[in-house]
């Protein structure tokens, strides 16, 4: 069985898409091609002992093993070396990517009023981060594990590089933009 919002992005929103944009090909349609989740330290005092905490945080909320991420410099200021690990990631793609953007938990954060629709860039990647992870309620009940977690930054990867066209396919999957 799939997703609720990847059967709404089939059924409906391709369709508005198909009649808005009068695309010859059905392969045109923009999509979302994944989802990446990163995130790091709060602070500059970088503690090793944190790293599993930044992987378990992530994987709670996607539900798909993260992976470390490593610096690509030394920085001699914050005690980081070269290769050190320094945060973690995830990759989502297909029906993973369309749960987690069906759960998405923007409404929960405090004074939200939508997302910046100038965070879209011409490659057409839509990026914002979550500066309380705690919003998401798989961190709530540990949140003394995952204190030193810092901002989560999303990003959402689509098929076009057309702006207006990337407005319109997250405006359909019912991200809120203003």
């Amino acid at each position: 069985m799939r997703n609720r919002l990847y059967q709404h992005y089939l059924n409906v929103v391709t369709e508005e898409l198909m009649l808005k944009y009068q695309y010859d090909n059905v392969n045109e349609i923009p999509g979302i091609e994944k989802i990446v989740l990163n995130t790091s330290m709060k602070t500059s005092d970088f503690k090793v002992k944190m790293i599993p905490s930044f992987i378990v945080a992530l994987t709670l909320i996607t539900g798909q093993k993260a992976s470390p991420t490593l610096a690509k410099k030394g920085n001699a200021k914050l005690g980081i070396r070269k290769n050190a690990v320094t945060g973690a990631k995830v990759t989502l793609r297909g029906e993973v990517m369309y749960n987690f953007l069906d759960l998405i938990v923007l409404p929960r954060i405090k004074n939200f009023d939508g997302l910046n629709k100038k965070s879209l860039n011409n490659e057409g990647n839509f990026t914002f981060q979550i500066n309380d992870p705690f919003v998401f309620p798989q961190l709530e009940a540990a949140s003394e594990v995952f204190n030193h977690l810092g901002p989560i930054t999303i990003t959402i990867t689509t098929t076009t590089k057309k702006k207006d066209q990337n407005l319109n396919l997250l405006r359909g999957l019912n991200l809120p933009l203003k």
